[in-house]
């Protein structure tokens, strides 16, 4: 199923914002640099919310807060593990 949850315009550049579809479904919608992307808004590691993480532009990454996983946005793939 395809549904609206916003406009392209109304994502600012290198940022993201979290939506929820029907009862249950969290998603993340966001754009960097002025690409837009949507997923899931959870972490494949440990499930915390990626929306409180923050954008690697430069990267096309997006890092979760929880654990510094970093996962390029456009693939889904795991691109670093922070050594902690």
């Amino acid at each position: 199923m395809l549904y609206k949850v916003c406009k392209g315009k109304d994502i600012d550049n290198n940022t993201m914002k979290s939506f929820t579809i029907g009862p249950s479904v969290d998603i993340l919608v966001g754009k960097i640099n002025y690409k837009m992307f949507a997923c899931i808004n959870s972490c494949p590691h440990r499930a915390a919310l990626l929306s409180k993480g923050k954008l690697k532009p430069s990267d096309n990454r997006i890092v979760c807060y929880m654990h510094c996983f970093e996962y390029n946005i456009f693939s889904g793939k795991l691109e670093r593990i922070p050594n902690k």
